[in-house]
């Protein structure tokens, strides 16, 4: 007997529920006279499970229905024409609904930011033009790393509605202008009003209300946008009623203030100011808000509330930040890229230190030690790890699940020990391109080597010039070590 896409879909659902709740129950203290959880729930048994919920979504697969379920998600514009993109285009969201599901991940996307008219002017000229205007933005999305519909690809939120916002205000998601006030202007910054319009709509339309958690993510300068709006989101649900948990993960979006190198980097056509006079020009431009609290404490200087480090300790609801600690954006802003020069690699190497440093009062926090930027918008997010962990394993470790048990290994702070980019083993090649580079993770082991050495020879660091005191790294294996054999991590 053959069984419908639809019962198959169940399936999986509850096989999924099942497998979660009897780990929980297989987890709890046990009492005198019955065996611990570990003496009949072990890796096999996990194994053996995982392996039957990826049978029952092949075969579901294979009947020809799940293509739109599992990863596309449809474009929806915004009722409100008065809430809209740079070139006055209507707003949107693309949406996937989970049948049964009360949980919610809401993805703000990123894309940089314009802070006047010479530098909007540019952005529309090198796009991409999705930026700027909802004028040819794709009818379906395919979702992946926290927003796939895969559970090979995200175990934890494949099944939940997913909603990506993308970015076309330019904004760090924090302009509140009207239509009216921007009439005489070439561009209109609303960034802040199309979050709460997606969300008023989602409540309306889409019975957001009765969910149990939302989780709103974003990454890079939409990272920056869930610590800005976090807190008016989760105020807002709850005015209107709902219940739910509302909760923030920001990707790559903790972004520090630098001075640049030169102090007349601001003059000329080509500006390359420090990221606080861009940012102030920025919010004046926008009319950019930040959360009242912050904007309290820093009256003359309210542009330093979308720095990270400023902005945390202003944030009520719960936030897990995400943060590669050689950030390739937070390097740009700094007016570096890919090292040439020992000298490069010093200013990157002090700026990995302010930016391990910054986290050190942060609560929840996945920090690899890589030169990399964004993570949990790709499909190899949970391919990370540190101390064992993944990101999605320190999720689940974060958000309380009441059918799941949590691992008595979590963590709430998981931080590379290594101190030099891409140490880590399994760091991403560099996958910006700049010019006609691509350094690996084995260059930058050599560039490491080589910075060693030049310490050395103006006898710092301890090490000798020798070769033999080099960091090795087998490309097959994915294994550093040193001529001692101590591997590196």
């Amino acid at each position: 007997m053959s069984l419908s896409c639809q019962t198959m879909l169940h399936m999986v659902v509850y096989g999924y529920i099942l497998s979660n709740a009897f780990l929980w129950l297989s987890s709890a203290s046990p009492t005198k006279g019955t065996a611990s959880a570990s003496s009949f729930y072990n890796d096999d048994t996990r194994e053996d499970l995982e392996a039957q919920l990826r049978h029952l979504r092949q075969k579901l697969s294979e009947c020809g229905c799940s293509r739109m379920s599992q990863n596309d998600m449809k474009l929806r514009y915004v009722r409100n024409v008065e809430v809209t993109c740079n070139d006055r285009s209507k707003a949107g969201y693309h949406i996937r609904k989970s049948q049964g599901s009360r949980r919610w991940v809401i993805y703000l996307e990123g894309g940089a930011f314009c802070y006047d008219n010479s530098s909007c002017d540019e952005r529309t000229k090198v796009g991409p033009w999705s930026h700027v205007s909802s004028r040819g933005w794709p009818v379906t999305k395919r979702g992946t790393g926290i927003l796939s519909g895969n559970i090979e690809d995200n175990p934890s939120w494949w099944n939940a509605n997913a909603v990506s916002v993308p970015y076309c205000s330019s904004d760090v998601w924090s302009g509140n202008q009207t239509l009216a006030e921007a009439r005489n202007r070439t561009y209109v910054f609303m960034g802040a009003r199309i979050v709460q319009e997606v969300i008023h709509e989602l409540l309306d339309l889409h019975d957001l209300g009765n969910a149990t958690q939302i989780l709103l993510a974003g990454s890079s300068v939409g990272g920056t946008g869930v610590m800005l709006n976090l807190d008016r989101v989760a105020d807002f649900v709850k005015k209107m009623g709902s219940q739910a948990g509302v909760y923030g993960l920001s990707d790559s979006g903790w972004y520090i203030d630098h001075t640049p190198r030169a102090k007349n980097l601001c003059n000329g056509k080509r500006k390359r100011c420090s990221a606080s006079k861009t940012i102030q020009t920025g919010q004046r431009y926008w009319n950019g808000i930040v959360p009242d609290n912050c904007a309290k404490e820093f009256t003359t200087k309210p542009w330093n509330c979308y720095f990270g480090d400023v902005l945390y300790k202003f944030i009520r609801r719960p936030l897990f930040i995400s943060q590669y600690l050689y950030d390739e954006e937070q390097l740009k802003l700094a007016h570096l890229e890919i090292p040439h020069n020992n000298s490069d690699y010093e200013r990157i190497l002090k700026i990995g230190k302010q930016i391990r440093r910054s986290l050190k009062d942060t609560r929840n926090l996945f920090a690899p030690a890589c030169l990399a930027h964004e993570l949990i918008s790709k499909r190899e997010w949970k391919l990370y790890t540190i101390d064992g962990f993944t990101l999605p394993d320190a999720l689940d470790c974060w958000l309380p699940k009441p059918y799941k048990a949590t691992d008595p290994r979590c963590q709430n702070k998981l931080i590379d020990n290594c101190t030099y980019p891409s140490c880590n083993v399994q760091c991403p090649d560099v996958i910006t391109q700049y010019g006609s580079e691509r350094p690996t993770v084995y260059d930058m082991t050599k560039r490491y080597n080589h910075y060693k050495r030049y310490l050395a020879s103006k006898g710092e660091g301890g090490a000798g010039t020798s070769r033999s005191n080099d960091v090795q790294y087998d490309s097959a294996t994915h294994v550093r070590s040193t001529s001692t054999g101590k591997r590196k991590t």
